[in-house]
């Protein structure tokens, strides 16, 4: 640091002129490359001066004339600042005394909740001249320091960056006379959104005597930019603001209006939001009346708060009283919440609701009713419907009142939930409310279509009960007694055919409610046949479901298989009624499933031991786990190896891959109920089941490597063959690219056959099959 000064005069009435230049001084956290001062003092007590501080491009220049430091008056002081960055002046401001001091403290908790400032410059001019402090006078308390001074400020701000949103520009220009302050311009630009200052009068003061009258106007402020604001919550809308504040600056009387397009919160939208009068007093938040619109549903609200300006917020102890109306409102409404629920006219019925909260925050009570009386409820992917619906709640205290919770299905049976069940608020700290309710279900038929995005397609009776109770957010759910229920849910009259993912699901344990299951009952009644990819099954059964969802949470289900047929590749297979097949999750891991006893058998045409082509039927035996499954085969007639058998069924060894292994894996992915269609399944169900063939194989061989093989009864014992080579043979073999064949069978163990074929060959053949040592 440089200084240098001169001091002449007598000692009474000295005059004083200083010089100073500093490098790197540092100010409230922030350094300057460069400060420079001149001072001067006369021997009437006046001061003058200039303060330069230079940092990078930013400059601050504050010059001060004829400061009359026994008076406490200026004859001008004068203040011009180019391209500031808004970061270093925001760190100057909170890292000042004043703002550590009790009186500054509170402007500075406002500073520091609004969002970070990342960016912008800032560029302006001001000026002052009158009284800068109260004169020290015994008794005078009216002198106001505002009421002498005179002057202006004006600024302009650009490319204001908070947190991740920018701000394109902000423009100020205010004027003080004589303790009046003018608002001349007051705009902020940030896209689309425009929001300015004014006088509520124009021409008039904005503040004049310490009362304020200044008009705040906003529009087309997108709300989901305001989560640096107000906190991350997924607030949406377009909204338009207009409030006026009037009175002491410290607690003022503010009035206004609201209105927000397409408003939103979460997953929830609505067409519009209106508030058309409001008003914020010393200490009493009063909405007349909100008006909620979506699709041609309207809501309103209403009531009033408590204010404290003091703390800027909501007090615990003091009333408020808000009041919720629908009336003669379509249930169709509930799209609006739920758009898994279909809009009218597919969802209909009359709804009245009225909800009033009144009381304090930490003593308040519920009073009102909402019912529904004989409405439909239409779901998204839903072929049933829920009729007959009938609501009648009440709300009482704390407590939240069933008096009737009940519906049909469109399919047949009813649900309901049972008379006196209730819902207890409480506090978040405690779970929002406490459950006891009881859910039963009688011949209840759930049918749906692809809801569940697995091409599923479901139709079950539902019988039984269940209690949910406790917390909100952990409800507990177990089995309730039913008359003539083995406890739990029982399935019967059951179809539910559906593919499952490639990909396996990714268990997701950021669940806003995680109930927990009790042991829940699943039972499989009668007639419940299960169609995943690839097989048709009749099963009994059932299982439980216990744990957490999104925690520790487990499920097993054994499952007999009392009919059903698979398809694997070309070979259609029945399965032999007993088998059983357990199934048992624990995410996140994958289900594990493991099969016992279990037995298939199809009927296929090969060649014999002899060389001749003969029908023989083949079982194929699975036991264990499908991760390590045990596959055995057996023939009737005996005589067929295990790679004929495996041939047959449509794996040849070499030429896609191990045979064996590929059938095995074939096996389990069918079981899995994993696996995609295959190429030849839709044709063969085709022709066996649409067209009637006795036989029909798409069969790998060794001159044939791809053929086609069909058989038809005519009538008695007479038969029609067809083959028909699908691709090239093997180099240098000569084979027929297609034969026709007409086959009578007699005597039991006789067939005699005349056949015609591409190479204008006539051939007759005479076969004698019995299976000898039986």
């Amino acid at each position: 640091a440089d200084l240098k000064g001169k001091v002449t005069g007598k000692l009474d009435s000295l005059e004083v002129v200083a010089e100073s230049s500093v490098k790197d001084l540092t100010i409230n956290d922030v350094r300057f490359d460069h400060a420079s001062l001149n001072a001067s003092y006369n021997a009437v007590g006046r001061l003058s001066g200039e303060v330069t501080l230079i940092r990078g491009q930013q400059s601050y220049d504050i010059k001060a004339d004829n400061i009359d430091l026994t008076a406490g008056s200026a004859g001008s002081i004068e203040g011009d600042f180019s391209s500031v960055w808004v970061p270093d002046l925001r760190t100057m401001l909170v890292a000042s005394p004043y703002f550590s001091s009790e009186k500054g403290g509170k402007l500075r908790r406002i500073i520091e909740r609004l969002p970070l400032v990342t960016d912008g410059q800032v560029s302006g001019q001001f000026e002052l001249s009158g009284l800068v402090r109260p004169p020290n006078v015994q008794g005078d308390t009216k002198t106001n320091v505002m009421d002498q001074l005179r002057g202006s400020a004006r600024f302009e701000a650009t490319d204001i960056a908070f947190d991740s949103r920018r701000m394109e520009s902000l423009s100020v220009d205010l004027s003080l006379d004589a303790g009046a302050v003018y608002v001349n311009k007051a705009v902020v630009v940030a896209g689309n959104t425009y929001a300015s200052l004014q006088p509520i009068e124009p021409g008039m003061p904005a503040y004049r005597n310490g009362s304020l009258a200044l008009e705040a106007v906003v529009s087309n402020i997108d709300l989901s930019h305001l989560g640096s604001w107000i906190g991350n919550r997924p607030l949406m809308g377009t909204a338009a603001l207009d409030f006026t504040f009037e009175g002491d600056p410290k607690s003022p009387d503010i009035r206004g209006s609201v209105e927000i397009v397409d408003p939103g919160y979460g997953a929830i939208r609505f067409s519009s939001l209106r508030i058309a009068q409001m008003r914020l007093d010393s200490d009493r938040l009063d909405i007349g009346e909100v008006l909620i619109s979506k699709d041609g549903h309207q809501a309103v609200a209403g009531g009033y708060l408590p204010w404290d300006w003091a703390a800027l917020t909501v007090p615990n102890n003091k009333p408020f009283e808000i009041a919720f109306r629908l009336r003669n409102e379509d249930l169709s409404i509930l799209h609006t919440f739920a758009p898994i629920v279909d809009p009218s006219p597919a969802t209909t019925g009359l709804l009245q609701a009225e909800l009033k909260v009144e009381g304090t925050r930490d003593d308040y009570k519920l009073s009102g009713i909402a019912k529904v009386e004989n409405g439909t409820i239409a779901l998204r992917n839903f072929v049933s419907r829920f009729t007959n619906v009938n609501i009648d709640i009440g709300f009482d205290g704390k407590n939240v009142i069933v008096n009737e919770l009940s519906a049909r299905s469109s399919s047949g049976g009813a649900i309901f939930l049972k008379p006196g069940s209730s819902v207890a608020i409480t506090s978040r700290e405690q779970g929002y409310g406490t459950l006891d309710l009881a859910l039963e279900s009688i011949g209840f038929v759930l049918e749906e279509s692809g809801a569940l995005d697995l091409r599923e397609q479901v139709r079950a009776q539902i019988d039984g009960g269940l209690t949910i109770r406790g917390s909100v957010l952990e409800p507990r759910i177990a089995n309730a007694a039913v008359p003539g229920s083995v406890g739990g849910l029982t399935l019967s009259n059951a179809l539910i055919s559906f593919a499952i993912r490639e990909k396996p699901f990714v268990y997701s344990v950021s669940l806003p409610i995680r109930p927990i299951f009790d042991g829940v009952r699943i039972n499989l009644g009668d007639r419940v046949r299960v169609r995943p990819p690839q097989m048709d099954l009749l099963v009994g059964g059932g299982g439980t479901i216990a744990g957490q969802l999104g925690g520790r949470l487990s499920a097993s289900l054994d499952v007999v298989l009392q009919q059903g047929m698979m398809r694997l590749a070309t070979s259609r297979l029945r399965i032999t009624p007993g088998a059983q097949m357990s199934i048992k999750l624990q995410p996140p891991a994958q289900p594990e499933i493991s099969v016992t006893g279990f037995e298939a058998t199809t009927s296929v045409v090969t060649t014999g031991p002899l060389g001749t082509r003969q029908r023989y039927t083949v079982t194929i035996l699975a036991n264990g786990p499908l991760t390590n499954l045990n596959i055995a085969f057996r023939s009737n007639p005996e005589g067929l190896s295990r790679e004929q058998i495996i041939a047959a069924l449509g794996h040849v060894e070499g030429l896609v891959g191990a045979g064996a292994g590929e059938l095995q894996k074939e096996l389990v992915n069918v079981l899995k109920a994993m696996g995609t269609s295959v190429l030849f399944a839709p044709v063969e169900r085709v022709f066996t089941e649409q067209l009637g063939f006795e036989e029909f194989g798409i069969e790998p061989g060794t001159f044939a490597p791809l053929s086609l093989y069909v058989t038809r009864r005519l009538f008695d014992g007479i038969y029609v063959s067809y083959y028909q080579r699908l691709r090239a043979s093997l180099a240098n073999v000569q084979d027929t690219e297609w034969q026709l064949r007409f086959g009578v069978k007699f005597r039991k163990f006789y067939s005699l056959s005349l056949g015609f074929d591409s190479q204008q060959m006539v051939s007759g053949e005479l076969t004698f099959n019995k299976t000898f040592g039986r």
